[in-house]
């Protein structure tokens, strides 16, 4: 028997994942005075907050088992061919500012499975270390520069972003089940990197939990924000409109503003929501999946020495559980 589905009391399915919101509201909505407030007011909030990430172009890239990539005109990687079960990517870069933090975007694409941003058949990744190395030039080795903290945009149940830095290669950073679309994290330094215009920086993506758990299309970015953490991540062409004047922005870019932000507004609000309760329901005619498969008759419950599940008793009565507390009680008052 599995446990196959949560569902509320009053019907109503209870999944964790975010709710799908791809139609959205229509154009007459986007173009209400109501809908229009509500970008104007975000789009005062963002001021300063964003624009400050810098695309961090490669300049070298390699990887320790072989995963072959190529520029993209976007700044990002996108690997393909035959995936390790394993690897670990290099990737150099120039920095023109200094820094505070790096930001790691593991980005979607269609080539990828369930179009990634992962390799593995299930659109996951795994990252088990980051790290980041300045090249101090006149042959001296590159030099780890600490990082203080990270975040990330969604980290998978028990795959958080702090695995990524804790030196554990059993642990590592992963999104599943929210594949299908580009991520990011960003991991601040532990105070800002002065080295000078055009330094050069290597980041390690190390990948060893297996399963061709790597990332199929990275993108590098920097900024010297004194709080990073704060810096809002949007997508790129949100960021071209907002450099765009109001009064020259088209009728499709109002729109595409004005859904992004709706549609950013309502995912918050989902997310702030409490957990509802949850009744679990069970069922024996399901697809089988793993380890778990359909039983043609319900299986027997035995009764169990306490600690011991390999030697079974008497099978199980209706009623026995409700008689055994009883005698429970009754052992307690003696």
């Amino acid at each position: 028997m599995k446990w196959t589905q949560a569902f509320r009391p009053d019907g109503a399915s209870c999944s964790r994942e975010k709710p799908p919101l791809e139609r959205g509201p229509d154009d007459r909505e986007l173009f209400g005075l109501e809908a229009q407030a509500r970008v104007e007011k975000w789009e005062q909030s963002m001021k300063g907050r964003h624009g400050l990430w810098q695309v961090l172009s490669p300049v070298s890239f390699a990887a320790a088992n072989g995963s072959t990539a190529v520029r993209q005109p976007d700044g990002s990687l996108l690997y393909s061919g035959k995936a390790p079960e394993q690897d670990t990517y290099f990737i150099t870069v120039h920095a023109d500012l200094p820094v505070t933090a790096v930001r790691l975007e593991v980005m979607s694409d269609p080539s990828l499975p369930h179009q990634g941003p992962g390799r593995q058949d299930n659109g996951n990744l795994h990252l088990s270390e980051f790290r980041v190395l300045v090249w101090p030039g006149f042959g001296f080795p590159p030099i780890p520069l600490p990082i203080k903290q990270a975040s990330a945009d969604f980290n998978q149940d028990g795959w958080t972003i702090n695995h990524a830095l804790d030196g554990n290669p059993k642990t590592a950073w992963g999104i599943y089940p929210e594949v299908g679309r580009t991520h990011s994290a960003v991991f601040e330094l532990a105070r800002p990197m002065n080295v000078g215009r055009g330094a050069a920086l290597t980041v390690v993506l190390a990948q060893l939990h297996g399963g061709r758990h790597l990332i199929g299309r990275p993108r590098l970015s920097a900024t010297s924000a004194e709080k990073p953490s704060q810096l809002q991540p949007i997508p790129d062409a949100i960021a071209a409109i907002l450099e765009i004047p109001l009064d020259r922005r088209n009728p499709k870019q109002q729109a595409d503003l004005a859904r992004y932000v709706l549609r950013a507004q309502v995912e918050a609000e989902l997310a702030g929501l409490p957990p509802p309760p949850m009744v679990y329901a069970a069922a024996h005619d399901f697809k089988p999946e793993g380890s778990f498969k359909p039983s043609p008759k319900p299986r027997p419950v035995h009764v169990l020495r306490r600690g011991d599940i390999h030697s079974p008793m008497t099978t199980a009565q209706p009623g026995h559980a409700r008689l055994r507390c009883q005698a429970c009680r009754r052992g307690s008052r003696a």
